[in-house]
């Protein structure tokens, strides 16, 4: 595309594709009072526009759309989303909410601006940015949302999702629900990446799930619901810790739950239970060279089931804590080379 100057009959062009000898030439507004007459518009300099800002809405994905007159700049924020990442040179936010798009760019905390998922909000940062020092925030309303996950990539990015503190009930993330949530899990991070929560309740077949090197941290006050699998799996060589006090409020198979070198470590935290939840094979479990560390912890609250179970060379310490340590109303276990200390 090229400036089109003001339309004069007649003139020779002043170079192709234009209508006016000179292809610089300004526009005039009409003045009747002194007899001047207005520029004429070329077709070319309204159609060429249009056409030029249609394909640049074709190319970022969007279907354009005579009711929709923010299309050009979500265009831009996808290209800038779909460049090369760059490191953030500051701490970064970017918006969820349950009235969001995932067309949006996510940088206002609006319906016309902030994501609808969490994965969308992950991926945006992924893309828009290389791993740093900066903190990367995706800041969640309340409402009620699908799993998501920090999957495995070769960015060691440090994401923060961050939900409501105050009543993180409020804020619903649900492993069985969307297709972005891995293996059922509400919130699921993959080495080399650290991913931290706070704010949120998480429900599934897991909760918070590490695997593949990848590291969790509950770093503010959140809820654990129902969960058909474990509140806190830590697997191949991953590891989840706390850094917060929080609650429980649905049962799951264990609370916390370290195999094949994952380890879950959980110390001077306070841990309120609420209801009596129910979990099947140990509150605390460690198994296949699985590590679960937890001392100095206050469980406030009651709940069923074992209270530890170690296994296959796995490892439960609680620094001497005793075997009624963890919560549950029956006495744990260990064989086949577990150990409980």
């Amino acid at each position: 595309m090229k400036y089109q100057p003001p339309f004069v009959y007649g003139d020779t062009p002043g170079a192709p594709g234009i209508h006016n000898a000179d292809p610089d030439a300004d526009y005039a507004n009409g003045d009747p009072s002194i007899g001047q007459e207005g520029s004429y518009i070329p077709c070319e300099a309204v159609e060429h526009v249009m056409r030029e800002l249609v394909h640049l809405i074709d190319y970022s994905t969007q279907t354009p759309d005579h009711t929709d007159l923010e299309q050009v700049r979500k265009a831009i924020a996808w290209m800038i989303a779909n460049t090369v990442p760059v490191p953030a040179t500051a701490p970064v936010t970017v918006y969820v909410r349950a009235d969001g798009n995932d067309a949006n760019d996510g940088t206002a905390n609006t319906a016309g601006g902030a994501f609808l998922t969490i994965q969308a909000a992950i991926n945006a940062l992924v893309q828009r940015y290389a791993p740093s020092q900066h903190l990367l925030t995706v800041q969640v309303g309340d409402g009620s949302y699908a799993g998501a996950a920090l999957a495995n990539g070769g960015g060691g990015h440090n994401i923060r999702i961050l939900g409501n503190i105050t009543t993180p009930g409020n804020v619903v993330i649900d492993g069985l629900v969307g297709a972005s949530a891995i293996a059922g899990a509400a919130l699921c991070s993959q080495g080399p990446r650290l991913l931290r929560v706070a704010g949120v309740k998480m429900q599934g077949t897991y909760g918070l799930l590490a695997q593949r090197g990848g590291a969790a941290i509950l770093d503010g006050n959140s809820d654990y619901g129902v969960c058909t699998g474990d509140h806190n799996r830590a697997e191949s060589s991953s590891n989840i810790s706390f850094e917060a006090n929080y609650r429980i409020v649905g049962g799951a198979v264990s609370h916390f739950y370290g195999v094949s070198n994952g380890s879950v470590g959980c110390n001077s935290r306070t841990i309120t239970i609420v209801g009596t939840p129910a979990f099947s094979a140990g509150f605390a479990v460690g198994t296949i060279s699985g590590v679960v560390s937890s001392q100095s912890c206050t469980f406030s609250g009651a709940a069923t089931g074992p209270r530890y179970l170690a296994t296959a060379n796995g490892t439960i310490y609680t620094n001497g804590g005793g075997a009624n340590y963890f919560p549950g109303d029956s006495a744990g276990s260990a064989a086949t080379g577990g150990e409980y200390l």
